[in-house]
């Protein structure tokens, strides 16, 4: 599926388990854009009621601490070892659904996979 996303900068692309028990989403930032707030991305299609922890999945590197270096700079959002929302966060399917989860800014032609798992 792809997701709505309001930066002409970014898109945003998912899949869902038939049983909504994990997604993967894959944020694409293939320019600048005209922000530096990042954005937010709305995950539709999972269970409401249910509880979600999300964390960075990619890309993948030998060493993890490659990846955020390369994913973020000092003058850019740094991205948390933990994930998106931090340590021992979770989400409600319908707080995914209707405000989203922030993605920080990144550079231009890079990627960043967030895996959605239910608790």
């Amino acid at each position: 599926m792809r997701l709505d996303v309001t930066d002409p900068g970014v898109m945003a692309h998912g899949v869902i388990t038939d049983d909504a028990s994990r997604a993967i989403i894959a944020h694409v930032q293939y320019e600048e854009s005209p922000s530096n707030r990042g954005v937010w991305l709305r995950v539709p299609g999972l269970d409401p009621k249910t509880h979600y922890r999300l964390r960075w999945a990619g890309p993948a590197a030998e060493d993890p601490e490659d990846v955020l270096r390369e994913a973020s700079r000092r003058d850019w959002d740094p991205l948390p070892e933990s994930g998106p929302l931090g340590p021992d966060a979770t989400i409600t399917g319908a707080a995914l659904s209707t405000i989203g989860v922030r993605i920080p800014r990144c550079h231009p032609e890079t990627i960043r996979l967030i895996e959605i798992v239910r608790v």
